[in-house]
């Protein structure tokens, strides 16, 4: 059986309306909202979307894109849709949704790739590596690992 939303206790078996979002909750924490049915294995329901685990390839790591943020809160604002409502249908927190347009939580590549198939935009990308500057010695003379170079090449 999964564990609590909320703290983490296995052995969770309540789906509860706690803040707008459905959460699958144990007894003790059921409390803290208002208990919609017992947990089992249901498809999720229409509006709501699924967190879809990507795997990224492990040579090209993915990041989320810097301008998330305001890429989040426009496309939001374009669909006529308010942060409460917005949150229902990403089966998140109100505070989250909050949180991530005002820049002060970043949020995970699953949750970037959700919000990704929720807006219909690009917040994740292939995270970039910075050049490696080679550091030039004072001599011209050849190192251990240019001559290791140069018989590979040969």
């Amino acid at each position: 059986m999964p564990g609590c939303d909320m703290c983490g206790k296995e052995g969770a078996g309540t789906i509860a309306l706690i803040e707008g979002v459905e959460l699958t909750v144990c007894q003790n924490c059921s409390r803290f909202g208002k208990v919609v049915r017992s947990a089992r294995a249901e498809p999720p329901k229409a509006g709501h979307l699924p967190v879809k685990a990507a795997k990224p390839a492990e040579d090209s790591p993915e990041t989320v894109v810097e301008d998330f943020a305001p890429r989040i809160r426009q496309k939001r604002e374009q669909l006529n849709l308010t942060q409460k409502e917005f949150a229902k249908m990403l089966n998140e927190r109100e505070s989250l949704v909050h949180h991530l347009e005002n820049g002060s939580q970043r949020p995970s590549i699953d949750l970037a790739r959700k919000l990704e198939h929720a807006l219909k935009i690009q917040l994740v990308e292939v995270a970039k590596e910075a050049p490696q500057q080679k550091s030039k010695s004072k001599t011209d003379s050849l190192t251990l690992g240019d001559f290791i170079k140069i018989k590979k090449s040969s």
